[in-house]
């Protein structure tokens, strides 16, 4: 497997002090003072075959056939024939000291990102300190091109890959508990940072990312889904 690892790091602050009993891989939890750092490990198994696979996966228009395998790194060859080309990998958050030294890993689960996207990931910390918030796509592993596939509830017909998944936003506390909001924000690109703050008595989440290829410039709350 290959590992990348974003370039944000968020400081845990004081308030958000892991609880008795811990976090699964992290012993006694997120600690104040020490750093978190988002990681994704591509798992090399797409199941692309080159010169027979067919780009985006059930593309009735706009296909290409993929020029390269699964292996790493050649895999990501295919986006000089695919430019929406990605596969989507799990997300683990890894705690450092300062000083670098590794505390241990905490897996996510239903959310995951789009290998080798660097700009995903992004962790921010609320503005009290309590909360970490990141964004991702709620899919499976190894899914190609999701980070270009529509969302649900907003279907370009002109987008040339044909599967659809949530864009969501989890919001990690220091104990943690995760809480993962859906939405069908960013259809046909991706979210790329999250934030969490309390505004008049309600926690607000607002988030930054593309969608359709547009750039959007300045933060917007999320509009959950509701099912």
């Amino acid at each position: 497997m290959v590992t990348v690892t974003a370039v944000c790091a968020a400081m845990v602050a004081s308030g958000s002090a892991a609880r008795a009993g811990g976090v699964p891989g992290l012993g006694g939890g997120f600690l104040p003072g020490n750093l978190v750092v988002s990681e994704s490990f591509y798992g090399g198994n797409p199941g692309i075959v080159a010169g027979k696979t067919q780009l985006p996966p059930g593309c009735t228009t706009g296909c290409v056939t993929a020029t390269a395998g699964s292996a790493y790194p050649q895999v990501f060859n295919n986006d000089l024939v695919d430019a929406n080309f990605g596969v989507t990998s799990r997300i683990f958050l890894e705690q450092l000291t300062p000083a670098g030294r590794p505390l241990g890993s905490m897996a996510v689960n239903r959310l995951f990102t789009s290998f080798s996207s660097k700009s995903e990931l992004a962790l921010n910390l609320s503005p009290d300190g309590r909360t970490l918030s990141f964004m991702g796509y709620v899919a499976r592993p190894d899914q190609v091109d999701g980070s270009n596939s529509n969302t649900p509830g907003v279907v370009d017909p002109t987008n040339p890959v044909p599967s659809a998944f949530y864009r969501a936003a989890a919001q990690l506390s220091g104990d943690g508990r995760m809480r993962i909001t859906e939405t069908n924000a960013y259809s046909g690109n991706n979210g790329r940072a999250a934030i969490t703050a309390e505004t008049g008595g309600k926690q607000l989440i607002y988030t930054a990312g593309n969608a359709d290829g547009a750039e959007v410039g300045h933060l917007v709350p999320v509009r959950p889904v509701v099912r």
